[in-house]
């Protein structure tokens, strides 16, 4: 049921997808920041988990920590200021419609 992140793959459609699943289940006498946690090791595959190996100890204790260090990383503010770029620099030019076909 857990979706899959090496790396590639949309970082914030991962997140929700992983958030879905745990939306899902629950785990009678333990938080859900400690379930989602220890499970995430099992969604990343190859450089995604060498990279959350690569961490530092006891340097993520709640799933808010983890999400902020995970987007630092596999969506950096480069990424979005340059989608915001593109954004910004839509232009619609002659005999083109506005609303597609």
């Amino acid at each position: 049921m857990l979706p899959k992140f090496t790396g590639l793959e949309d970082t914030y459609l991962f997140l929700s997808e992983f958030e879905e699943v745990y939306n899902m289940i629950y785990f009678h006498n333990m938080h859900i920041d400690v379930v989602k946690l220890r499970s995430v090791l099992f969604a990343l595959k190859d450089n995604a988990k060498r990279w959350m190996y690569s961490l530092p100890a006891n340097s993520i204790s709640n799933w808010n920590d983890f999400v902020k260090v995970f987007l630092r990383k596999y969506f950096p503010n480069g990424k979005t200021v340059k989608l915001r770029n593109e954004i910004n620099q839509f232009i619609k030019f002659d005999k083109e419609p506005f609303w597609g076909m």
